[in-house]
């Protein structure tokens, strides 16, 4: 148990549309073992009422604030960092939860390190249907640039318990890309700061049925060619990062139906990093593909139990 002499950390709550779901979020906040939290609920133009959720936490001062029209995700993560009194920030998707000792593990790094390590993060889980179907573990600190280029940093946002002074200083997150802010943001960090992480699962990640899936599809594409536009000059000095890039790429562009680039793009990653076995691998599925469709779906759904899901 942890009182209110330590440092503050501010857990940033972006919501919207998901009352029931943002009470289970809130409430596994307020479940920490350590106990010198503050709590941010940025609602990003919300058509479903939140205040009644709000409401039932009355007690404990809970903060909030609400985009005029929705923002996304990057700008409400923004507004909370702004508000934060914290010297350290945790994010918080409102249908997810923290496991009651991970603030306390992470703040017990935190408070015996240096200055210049500005994030600690943690093993995640994901859940479908009330069912672990996927485990992260933490594997790399210290300057972790080349893993986060390579997209092998094994972190989804709630993991992270960022200094908030080293989150501002790069801006936050990019709000101009509607999906893989995070990626984007573990980047720009690691190119300044160290990371460290606790060797332990201390996070749920809830995943749902899809939706449209051609227009996710789509949207992972585009974001994908920024994020390789924006660090291009990094990739390019990190030739198996950029073949990593080009792979996924290339099995994007197969799942949306577009055979030609796919091709382009998983020989331009055997060509750019002819160690890189993954590219092989590509290929050699998608030879089977071409035998029995599907074979390639499974890079950007998961399947379980009969249900589609997208991550």
């Amino acid at each position: 148990m942890m009182d209110q002499n330590f440092p503050k950390v501010s857990v940033v709550i972006p919501a919207y549309n998901r009352p029931l779901l943002l009470q289970r979020a809130i409430q596994s906040v307020l479940n920490q073992s350590y106990r010198n939290i503050e709590i941010i609920v940025v609602d990003d133009a919300s058509t479903e009422a939140i205040f009644p959720t709000l409401n039932t936490f009355s007690q404990f001062n809970i903060k909030y604030a609400k985009h005029p029209q929705n923002k996304g995700l990057a700008a409400s993560r923004n507004t909370g960092s702004k508000m934060a009194e914290g010297e350290f920030i945790n994010f918080l998707d409102d249908d997810d939860e923290l496991d009651p000792s991970k603030i306390e593990k992470q703040m017990n790094i935190f408070l015996n390190s240096s200055p210049n390590l500005g994030l600690v993060y943690c093993g995640y889980r994901y859940v479908f249907k009330n069912k672990i179907i996927i485990e992260g573990k933490p594997r790399h600190r210290g300057h972790i640039l080349k893993y986060a280029l390579n997209d092998s940093l094994t972190i989804v946002t709630h993991c992270a318990l960022i200094r908030k002074e080293h989150l501002l200083s790069i801006g936050g997150f990019d709000e101009q890309l509607m999906s893989a802010e995070d990626f984007d943001f573990w980047i720009r960090f690691a190119k300044f700061f160290e990371y460290d992480y606790v060797p332990e699962t201390l996070v749920t990640y809830h995943l749902h049925e899809s939706g449209n899936m051609t227009r996710q599809l789509q949207n992972r594409i585009h974001v994908r060619e920024i994020i390789m536009q924006k660090y291009k000059n990094d990739l390019i000095q990190n030739k198996q990062a950029l073949s990593v890039h080009l792979c996924r790429l290339g099995a994007l562009y197969y799942m949306a139906g577009d055979r030609r680039k796919s091709r382009h793009y998983i020989y331009q990653s055997i060509l750019v990093w002819p160690f890189h076995w993954k590219g092989y691998v590509y290929f050699l599925l998608m030879i089977l593909d071409f035998l029995k469709k599907g074979t390639l779906e499974h890079f950007g759904t998961l399947n379980y139990g009969g249900n589609k899901c997208y991550y």
